[in-house]
């Protein structure tokens, strides 16, 4: 943990992300939403993907026009075609739950997360 936590402070996107993997592990999904964004803000793939999957979780951080959204901006960001399918029947089930005027409300975040994402740059590791 120290280690992940130092590396993190140095702003590296897999150690962020790990740390949310840990405390979605430990029941604190909210709090790893949290770490999602910010390696989703350094440009890490599965940040995108983490924070649609997490919303997307029944339990204490559910919201599922949250979930499609950021699915819909992991999907279009993922270059990995069986990712890309398996991001995309998971936001298919979460939109089955969704009303039209959710479905809406998910599409116009969508479209304001790829605005916001549309300059930040997929990151590698060189």
């Amino acid at each position: 943990m120290e280690l992940l936590t130092s590396a993190a402070g140095r702003e590296f996107p897999p150690a962020i992300h790990a740390l949310g993997v840990i405390r979605r592990r430990d029941g604190e999904p909210r709090e790893a939403i949290g770490y999602f964004k910010r390696s989703a803000n350094l440009g890490y793939q599965l940040g995108f993907v983490d924070a649609g999957f997490t919303y997307a979780e029944k339990g204490k951080a559910h919201d599922a026009v949250a979930a499609h959204a950021w699915l819909s901006i992991a999907i279009a960001r993922e270059q990995e075609a069986a990712l890309r399918e398996f991001l995309e029947r998971t936001r298919e089930r979460t939109a089955a739950e969704m009303t039209p005027a959710d479905l809406q409300r998910a599409r116009d975040m969508a479209t304001d997360l790829a605005r916001r994402y549309e300059s930040v740059a997929k990151w590698t590791d060189n």
